[in-house]
């Protein structure tokens, strides 16, 4: 992690003038659904800005870039996965939760001063501090440390983030941006590529689930009553205070009742959509008996929110699922209060796959991480029909 004066007072304030205008003139800023991309943020994505980009490349901006990340990581960057101007605003998103970004090396540059705003910062949980730049400042960083943006309680906050590759595979990959901040094109190419996902998520809503129905004649659902667990094996229970961790087999009939095909035609036109399901409504799919037999199970009595989670190393989704707090994600974005479920369960489809670990922190419901590093850390690895 490295830190630097980059930009003028003069290019800060130039960057968000053209930033603000060419947004004006495209129909405003740009939030993604953040049911389909949970770290989703207010902001514009550079090749988008034709003035911003060309100014920035009159600049020598990714030049600079360049030396910096030499000096600092003795690495080249490729390619972007992104490179965008986020914008916090008092009483709209104020925050970002935590996460890891995408690529290898990310930066992040301060647009705003430190009298722009108050509150602000952001936290690297490695660190267990905030980190505050000030204006024109560049933080540079791996990618894959797990950090967030803390809340501004008044003001504006502008910065200038991007997300860099040192792999030379990445100068090849479509949706990717190349050092000329332009979108690496593929075939009848329809925008960035989180505009790509963003369309084929729309649509896909509803119609899947719908097809599913259709087809369930197909598909052996278990009756309600059917025991969801295996009787004969004890659970592996770990307890302390209040906490529990539990693994538990599940039953033959389940296990044959088409849950692996249903799941992986679900994702192949949802990925990354979450379902609600009352705990009072007709279950129409095996998928959806599953859910209500897990939440009957639980002893839960509104109703269960359940998707389809698909990991590949090769790379046709993400390689893993960045360390989080299972939360109510509506509620965060209209009240700024963390609601956490009853219980959360995850169950494995698959015998191959990195485990499900959890660690032993916690956080309030104003957003307040524990202190202190993690004491335990609980491990649970695919076994194809199992719950931790």
């Amino acid at each position: 992690m490295a830190t630097a004066q980059f930009l003028s007072v003069e290019a800060c304030a130039k960057i968000k003038q053209v930033a603000e205008e060419e947004a004006s003139a495209a129909g405003g800023w740009t939030a993604d659904d953040p049911r389909t991309y949970s770290q989703s943020t207010t902001d514009i994505e550079i090749d988008k800005l034709p003035r911003l980009r060309q100014w920035l490349l009159d600049q020598g901006f990714m030049e600079r870039i360049q030396r910096l990340y030499m000096q600092a990581f003795a690495k080249t960057i490729t390619a972007l996965d992104d490179a965008f101007i986020v914008k916090y605003v008092s009483g709209q998103q104020v925050s970002l939760e935590p996460h890891t970004d995408a690529g290898d090396i990310s930066f992040m540059i301060a647009l705003s001063t430190r009298r722009d705003y108050t509150g602000g910062g952001t936290l690297f949980h490695s660190l267990e501090d905030v980190v505050h730049l000030e204006q024109g400042q560049i933080l540079v960083f791996h990618a894959k440390y797990f950090h967030e943006g803390m809340a501004i309680t008044s003001g504006e906050r502008y910065l200038l983030v991007g997300f860099c590759f040192t792999e030379e595979a990445a100068r090849l990959v479509p949706g990717n941006l190349n050092l000329q901040l332009e979108l690496i094109l593929e075939p009848a190419t329809r925008g960035s590529k989180r505009a790509r996902l963003a369309e084929d998520s729309a649509a896909a809503r509803g119609s899947k689930r719908a097809r599913l129905a259709e087809d369930s004649a197909a598909v052996r659902e278990p009756p309600s009553s059917a025991p969801l667990l295996d009787s004969v094996r004890q659970p592996e229970c770990h307890t302390e205070g209040d906490e529990a961790f539990a693994s538990y087999r599940l039953r033959e009939g389940w296990q044959g009742c088409g849950l692996h095909k249903e799941a992986i035609a679900l994702h192949a036109e949802c990925a990354g959509q979450a379902f609600w399901l009352p705990a009072a409504a007709h279950a129409r799919t095996a998928l959806e008996h599953f859910a209500q037999a897990v939440l009957k199970f639980h002893g839960g009595r509104e109703g269960v929110e359940f998707w389809v989670q698909l990991l590949d190393a090769e790379g046709a989704a993400p390689p893993a699922i960045p360390f989080h707090f299972d939360k109510d994600e509506a509620a965060l974005r209209k009240t700024d209060v963390f609601r956490h479920p009853l219980r959360s369960v995850v169950t494995y489809l698959s015998h191959s796959g990195a485990p499900t670990v959890i660690f032993d922190r916690r956080i309030s419901p104003s957003g307040e991480l524990s202190r202190g590093k993690p004491s335990k850390a609980y491990v649970s690895y695919p076994r194809g029909d199992a719950l931790p």
